[in-house]
């Protein structure tokens, strides 16, 4: 299908050799550099579809086929205005299917080079009636964050501020590519450690830092959480987990040792994973994307 080829977005730039801790400067700065390629060739697989044939396909009476064209409609929203702006219609529409709505806002992703279109995801973010639709907005502006300030500083407030759980919570996760800016870490970070924050919240700062993990003070935060067994289940398992990105230290390999002995099968099965060599499973569950056949990148906003 053209639609499951669409979801590459990247050729792989990290983790290739082998367990090394993650930068996420180099990760990024790849991942942006290979991203415009890979669009370029996936726009002309899109043409297949007669652009009048999208259009209409796209206010079909069916929700299942309105989602499928909006997969379809991805890179030829970039270079076909009427169909950019049929998708960002039916992001808006509040008549429309919630689900339909959310894939609209997903497709706008493969858009956000523009600013009208970063625009009109803030715009939805803060204020859109829906709350999975906002928490899809903020996801989606996820590599706006990393390259425009106005946004990561957007994205910032809404998660130190926002008041709706899930919300927030796609606030947070959005951040994870931007760990390079001090004010993001130390956002990260305070929530992170904060004792008067939701464990789940807690939980999906930790997943954010993950592509920090070879930062001496982010290490020393997740061990300490990974080690505390007076945490809820929900925070101290992702911290567990993201100790694979500096698992090469022996301070952390001791750790995990000691935990792949504890009684809570929960924690040990997080500890093995932790010392082993599954990127597939990590990648994944820290939201950075994942591997296709060994070499074509999978951006995360496609498993959201």
């Amino acid at each position: 299908m053209i639609a499951s080829f669409l979801l590459a977005v990247s050729l792989c730039p990290a983790w290739a050799s082998g367990p090394a801790p993650l930068s996420d400067a180099q990760f990024s700065s790849a991942f942006k550099a290979v991203l415009q390629e890979t669009k370029v060739s996936a726009m002309s697989l899109a043409a297949a579809i007669d652009h009048d044939d999208l259009l209409d396909l796209l206010k079909d009476r069916d929700p299942a086929v309105r989602k499928e064209a909006l997969r379809t409609a991805r890179f030829q929203q970039g270079i076909n205005s009427d169909v950019r702006e049929r998708v960002f219609a039916m992001a808006g529409d509040t008549s429309e299917d919630t689900g339909v709505r959310r894939e609209a806002v997903r497709t706008m992703f493969w858009a956000t080079n523009f600013n009208e279109t970063r625009d009109k995801l803030l715009d939805l973010a803060r204020r859109d009636r829906s709350l999975p639709v906002r928490a899809m907005a903020y996801k989606a502006l996820y590599q706006s964050a990393f390259t425009f300030s106005e946004i990561r500083d957007a994205v910032r407030d809404a998660a130190q501020d926002e008041r709706e759980p899930t919300v927030r919570a796609a606030a947070i996760w959005a951040l994870f590519d931007c760990t390079g800016n001090s004010e993001i870490l130390d956002t990260l970070m305070d929530i992170a450690k904060s004792y008067r924050e939701d464990a789940a919240m807690r939980a999906e700062a930790v997943k954010s830092l993950f592509l920090a993990m070879n930062r001496s003070q982010v290490k020393d935060l997740v061990l300490g959480l990974a080690k505390d067994r007076g945490l809820d289940q929900d925070l101290r398992v992702p911290a567990v987990y993201a100790l694979y990105g500096a698992r090469n230290q022996w301070e952390v390999q001791d750790a995990l040792k000691d935990m792949s002995r504890e009684s809570d099968p929960d924690i040990r099965v997080a500890a093995i994973k932790a010392l082993g060599n599954d990127d597939l499973f990590m990648r994944a569950y820290f939201h950075i994307g994942t591997h296709v056949n060994g070499h074509v990148y999978v951006s995360p906003i496609e498993n959201e």
